[in-house]
């Protein structure tokens, strides 16, 4: 199973929900063929209630951060994480940034992921800005990692955190990609779908695909 969380995006950005730009074709698309679930809405304004509601089913409390308070440090949560790691998973979740922010590091690793892969494990040359990684460059090293874990003959369970369209939205340098806009938000979206696009190709040729569900989550 593969969730992808993706930073920031709206309705307004996806054709699919009639809005008023069209900068996701590969998310439309796959939406038309998909099971897709139109009312869908998200859990709170920041990242971290985004990461605490998939994962764990619950939802945001205002003026608190789910993983980083003194009452969830000291508790474990059921959720998706603990109910596939009880039927053998291997949980492993992917961010562009360092393990300390948002307390991903602690909080993940105390709640059944048993490993998450962050910039101390990239090259230092592939960072992009202060977040890390581009999002072509984190899905493809993430899709790398799960083949590998597809060949210990062990389900598992990835999760990956995007970022290229977080706040301020703008165009990666480390790309090959050509935005058809000018408009750098929307240029933001528009490559972030590129690299939705091409990893979900390449997924699609390795064995382990028609037996994986892939999940796309604003």
């Amino acid at each position: 199973m593969v969730v992808v969380l993706i930073e920031s995006l709206s309705a307004q950005t996806m054709s699919i929900y009639e809005g008023t730009k069209n900068s996701t074709p590969f998310l439309d698309s796959i939406a038309q063929r998909s099971l897709f679930y139109k009312n869908f809405y998200c859990s709170g304004i920041h990242t971290c209630n985004g990461v605490y509601s998939t994962l764990f089913g619950l939802p945001a409390l205002m003026s608190t951060h789910p993983m980083s308070n003194v009452l969830s440090n000291n508790l474990v949560f059921n959720g998706l994480p603990y109910t596939l790691k009880k039927s053998g998973y291997n949980n492993i979740f992917f961010c562009t940034h360092g393990p300390n922010f948002d307390n991903l590091g602690y909080f993940l690793s105390k709640n059944n992921i048993d490993r998450l892969f962050n910039e101390n494990d990239y090259p230092t040359d592939a960072r992009e800005n202060a977040w890390g990684v581009n999002d072509e460059w984190l899905l493809d090293y993430s899709l790398g990692k799960m083949d590998s874990l597809s060949k210990l003959n062990k389900p598992f369970f990835a999760s990956v955190l995007t970022i290229s369209t977080h706040p301020p939205q703008e165009m990666p340098r480390k790309t090959n990609y050509k935005p058809t806009t000018t408009i750098p938000f929307d240029q933001a979206y528009e490559f972030t779908d590129y690299a939705l696009k091409k990893v979900y190709s390449q997924a699609s040729t390795y064995p382990w695909y028609n037996n994986t569900l892939f999940c796309f989550c604003c």
